[in-house]
């Protein structure tokens, strides 16, 4: 009796081998990335392969497999252009502005993409959707403009609100031409800014509004939109309420606290304004109701059937 059942068992364990080994090849070749798939015949006795095989896509736009349990990017066809492919398709942000060939300040329409990429249809960003319609400001975040060789003065006109950001917006004028730029906390309309690169012997004067090379201002000088690099454009401080603080300068490069931990070594030649960004209320707001966050275009992340009678 012994040796029957144990005839028995190593039958049963050679078929469940058999079929492991099936399965495991199986997946080995569904999974690797390539165009061109074939069937191989030990999934015929697996029903669980036939139920999971990928559906390929190959068109521009749609170069994914898709299964039931993840999806994987494939190869590229040749003579595909796969920058430009990235650049068309993949979009994080949550809308599309077609921005004129010459600066404007007019408010230009917003497409939104409802967190959706334009091209395949597919969720991008979770959590957004809905919301009421808005329109572009173009913030110019170059402070001097196309021309550096001389200090720039320019009037503020107006101090205005942005439904695209948390901070708020000046219309400044010079007698050129006028712009939208970040609006500092104490900037009212009539001010006069200036704009200036030079790096002078002794450190300026700092008043809030002014843009100055890093170099120029004073240790311990609180300051706001900051270049990374020169002439890039302010990248950093740029929310409602941020700012930063001047620590130590060593020979060409000078060293700026952003919080309470973040640091930042920034070329003499980077271009910040001086004092706070305008708005510091914007962290102390109340949304209120769960109707609001629909108006700002946010939508629910937490299921209704999560919340259960025995969590209370």
């Amino acid at each position: 009796l012994s040796s029957e059942f144990k005839g028995i068992k190593d039958t049963r364990m050679f078929a469940v081998r058999s079929f492991l080994s099936g399965c495991m090849s199986a997946s080995q070749t569904f999974l690797k990335p390539q165009i061109n798939v074939t069937m191989p015949a030990a999934s015929i006795f697996c029903p669980m392969v036939n139920f999971y095989k990928p559906k390929l896509v190959n068109k521009p736009g749609k170069l994914h497999r898709k299964t039931k349990i993840h999806r994987l990017r494939m190869k590229a066809p040749k003579g595909f252009d796969t920058s430009k492919f990235a650049i068309e398709t993949w979009t994080p942000r949550q809308f599309r502005v077609k921005l004129p060939e010459e600066y404007t300040t007019a408010h230009l329409p917003m497409h939104k993409t409802g967190g959706r990429d334009p091209n395949t249809g597919r969720i991008a960003v979770h959590g957004i959707g809905g919301g009421a319609k808005r329109n572009f400001r173009w913030i110019d975040f170059y402070r001097l403009g196309p021309s550096e060789d001389i200090d720039l003065e320019e009037r503020v006109l107006s101090i205005e609100y942005d439904p695209n950001r948390s901070a708020r917006i000046a219309l400044v004028a010079n007698d050129v031409v006028k712009r939208y730029i970040i609006a500092t906390a104490n900037m009212k309309p009539g001010d006069l800014i200036r704009s200036s690169r030079t790096i002078p012997d002794t450190d300026v004067i700092a008043k809030e509004g002014d843009a100055h090379a890093v170099g120029a201002l004073a240790i311990g000088t609180k300051i706001c939109l900051v270049e990374m690099f020169p002439r890039a454009g302010a990248m950093k401080a740029r929310a409602a309420g941020s700012s930063a603080v001047i620590i130590s300068k060593s020979g060409d490069y000078v060293t700026i606290k952003m919080g309470k931990k973040a640091e930042f070594s920034i070329h003499k030649d980077c271009l910040v304004v001086v004092g706070q960004v305008s708005n510091p209320e914007h962290m102390n707001r109340v949304i209120g109701s769960a109707q609001r966050n629909r108006w700002l275009g946010k939508l629910c992340l937490f299921p209704r059937h999560w919340l259960l009678a025995d969590d209370f």
